[in-house]
């Protein structure tokens, strides 16, 4: 009999403990899927979606979706402007240190890096067209950049930190 006791309470241990790990596990999934670069992920792999509203702040931006390579090759070159509160997003599949320059640039812009949190960890301010061939890289991996006109940053007050939502 007092072996069957202690049996049940061990089996009763056990269980919760594994009712517990579960619960974590599940609480960890739902947070994933909540977070704003797995949706931002899911939009930019819809083909029709050409581009987003992105918030950081009080600040809401118009951004065209860099997906391909070729989109992301050519960037903003080319273009003789950006509407004030427009920009670009580039993705990258996985934590990337890619490098970006000026050709063919008509304007200086701002580059935002971001992180896999969307959050911004460096801001390179009003990048002239005339850096060419001058290189610019994050100071360390990042999953997204953000190209909007020079000044935007610093008239907004971005800093390193703030996070963009959907």
């Amino acid at each position: 009999m007092a072996m069957s006791h202690e049996l049940h309470q061990h089996t009763s241990k056990v269980s919760w403990f594994l009712i517990i790990i579960i619960l974590i596990f599940v609480a960890f999934l739902v947070q994933i899927f909540r977070t704003p670069a797995y949706r931002l992920d899911k939009i930019i792999a819809e083909q029709q979606t050409e581009s987003i509203e992105l918030r950081v702040r009080s600040l809401r931006l118009q951004v065209k979706l860099a997906k391909t390579s070729q989109e992301q090759a050519r960037g903003l070159s080319g273009r003789e402007s950006l509407g004030e509160f427009e920009g670009m997003l580039f993705s990258f599949e996985r934590p990337a240190e890619p490098s970006f320059w000026m050709k063919d640039m008509n304007f200086p812009i701002d580059i935002l890096w971001l992180d896999s949190q969307l959050r911004i960890i460096e801001i390179e301010h009003n990048v002239q067209p005339d850096s060419f061939p001058q290189t610019f890289s994050p100071p360390q991996p990042i999953r997204y950049v953000l190209e909007v006109n020079a000044g935007l940053a610093e008239n907004f007050n971005l800093q390193t930190g703030d996070g963009i939502s959907l």
